[in-house]
């Protein structure tokens, strides 16, 4: 069951994050805010989620010149 706590939705448990994979997005987060890029030359910023779902088994490829797609399946091996 989802909970809303203030303005934000809990997620239900089955959605959760690992301590890893919460880790990995907080440190993605201020890795590119550290590191902006201009408007449609966000080729960095785009190759680092694309490392990182390679990395468990995701097929990845780009979009529209600085979009990047992870396609997840059953295989992938998320923290």
């Amino acid at each position: 069951m989802t909970q809303l706590i203030g303005q934000h939705v809990a997620l239900p448990a089955s959605l959760s994050l690992s301590n890893e994979a919460h880790s990995t997005m907080v440190e993605n987060s201020k890795y590119l805010h550290q590191h902006p890029e201009l408007s449609m030359g966000e080729s960095a910023t785009a190759d680092r989620p694309d490392e990182q779902f390679s990395a468990i088994g995701s097929e990845t490829f780009r979009c529209g010149g600085t979009g990047a797609v992870a396609v997840m399946s059953r295989t992938c091996r998320w923290p």
